[in-house]
C-alpha cells in the first residue's frame, strides 16, 4: 500500500476536529430563569466546552458526550432554594453540577461565563468517571475557570499571582497541608476550610498541568480504579508526596514573583 498523502491526511484531521467541535458545541443547552444571557456569553461558553471536551478526550479517549445542560438563575432566592434541594455542601456557591440531574445550576453574575467554565469540567469529567477525588475534580475545574481562548484559537490556562500568594501562606508546612487536602472528600472538603482546599487543589492541578501533564493524565486515569491519590503520587512522582508538596510551593513562589 502506498504512503498516505500528507495533505489529504492533514485535511482529514482538520475535518474530524471541526466535526468534533461542532458536535460538542451543540451539546451545550441553556435555560434561563428570571434573567437573560447574551449570544456573546453563549459563544464563549460553547467555545470553552469544545476545549474542555478535547482535554478529557486526550486523557481518556473519545466518548459520546452527554448534553451539557445549564440552568441560569437571575433570582438569588430561587437559586439557593435549588441548592438546598440538591443538598449542596458549599455555602453560597455561584454554581454547582448535580450528578443526580446531570445539570449545571448557575447564578447570574458578572462571573457567569467563568462559573460555567468551572461547572462544565465537573459535567464532562462525570461523563468519564463518577467517583473523582474531590481535589482533582475541583483543581482541574479551577484551572479551566481561569482559562481563556487566545487569538489563534488555542486555550491558555492562566496562573493568577494573587492566588499563588494565598497558596504560599497555606503551605507553611507543605507536605502536611497537601496530604490533608488529598485526603479530603465530599462534604469534608466543602464544609471545612473550603476556600483553602480550593486554592491548594488549584495549585496542585495547575502545577501538574503546566509542568508534568503526563503525571496529571496518569492520576486522572488511575483514579478511575479508585486508587488513593497519595499512593498514586508516591508511585508516579519522583520523591513522592514530600517532594511534590515542596515543588508545588516552589512553583507558586516563582509564579507569585513573575511579571
Amino acid at each position: 500500500m502506498s504512503a498516505a498523502n500528507p495533505v489529504y491526511t492533514c485535511l482529514l484531521l482538520l475535518l474530524l476536529l471541526f466535526s468534533f467541535s461542532e458536535a460538542t458545541a451543540q451539546k451545550v443547552q441553556f435555560l434561563t430563569r428570571s434573567c437573560k444571557i447574551t449570544e456573546v456569553e453563549k459563544g464563549k461558553i460553547r467555545e470553552m466546552a469544545v476545549h474542555e471536551a478535547a482535554f478529557f478526550a486526550e486523557v481518556f479517549g473519545p466518548k459520546k458526550l452527554m448534553p451539557l445542560r445549564i440552568i441560569i438563575y437571575g433570582n438569588r432566592l430561587e437559586f439557593y432554594t435549588v441548592c438546598m434541594r440538591e443538598k449542596v455542601a458549599l455555602r453560597r456557591p455561584q454554581g454547582f453540577y448535580s450528578h443526580r440531574t446531570r445539570t449545571m445550576y448557575v447564578l447570574k453574575s458578572d462571573n457567569l461565563v467563568r462559573t460555567c467554565f468551572h461547572e462544565m469540567v465537573h459535567a464532562i469529567y462525570h461523563n468519564y468517571n463518577n467517583k473523582v477525588p474531590t481535589w482533582l475534580n475541583e483543581g482541574i475545574a479551577e484551572c479551566f475557570e481561569r482559562a481563556h481562548i487566545d487569538s489563534t484559537g488555542k486555550i491558555q490556562v492562566m496562573v493568577n499571582r494573587s492566588d499563588c500568594k494565598k497558596v504560599i501562606n497555606y503551605l507553611e508546612k507543605p507536605e502536611k497541608a497537601i496530604n490533608s487536602c488529598l485526603r479530603k472528600s465530599g462534604r469534608r472538603f466543602y464544609e471545612y476550610q473550603a476556600h483553602k482546599n480550593y486554592k491548594i487543589s488549584w495549585a496542585m492541578a495547575g502545577f501538574l498541568y503546566h509542568n508534568h501533564k503526563d503525571i496529571l493524565f496518569k492520576l486522572m486515569q488511575e483514579t478511575v480504579t479508585r486508587r488513593k491519590s497519595i499512593l498514586l503520587i508516591n508511585e508516579y512522582y519522583e520523591g513522592g508526596t514530600s517532594r511534590f508538596a515542596a515543588d508545588v510551593k516552589n512553583w507558586c513562589v516563582q509564579q507569585a514573583g513573575a511579571g
